[in-house]
């Protein structure tokens, strides 16, 4: 509770030791050693568990790989689409706005791992579209915009 009479020298009572934030950063981001952070500060620091919610580990990028991704988008002529097969039968749909498929791009067997096609969507007019990977247990859809 902060006192009605406030000396002028006085600043206000601290909740949390901005001293313990900046040593936990320099802990859990940085991973810094404790040994070489004590050392920077005089009094016993008390790490607090604040990047607890932050997802900044190589779990999450491993899993953005696997993401169907189109490049470059938006695009003025043909496209690549790397995905991720798993040794099936697949099917390529280019799909309107609409969901009409338009095209078919691939139909095919692919070996089990990362692919990388080369997709022709020069002849399509400007506009937003989609690449609807079908396979035997899955089906995701890319999107991507014809300039």
């Amino acid at each position: 509770m902060i006192d009605n009479q406030i000396n002028e020298q006085a600043g206000i009572p601290m909740q949390i030791d901005f001293r313990n934030v900046y040593a936990s950063i320099l802990r859990d981001w940085f991973e810094a050693s404790e040994p070489s952070i004590q050392a920077l500060f005089e009094q016993n620091i008390s790490y607090l568990d604040i990047l607890s919610g932050c997802s900044v580990g190589i779990a999450e990028q491993e899993a953005l790989k696997l993401k169907p991704l189109v490049y470059p988008n938006p695009t003025p002529s043909n496209v690549t689409l790397r995905f991720q097969s798993k040794g099936e039968q697949y099917q390529i749909f280019i799909m309107d706005q609409l969901g009409k498929a338009i095209a078919v791009a691939f139909d095919g067997q692919l070996a089990s791992g990362k692919q990388e096609m080369a997709l022709e969507t020069s002849k399509l007019s400007a506009g937003h579209y989609y690449f609807l990977i079908s396979s035997t247990n899955t089906r995701e859809l890319v999107a991507f915009q014809k300039i």
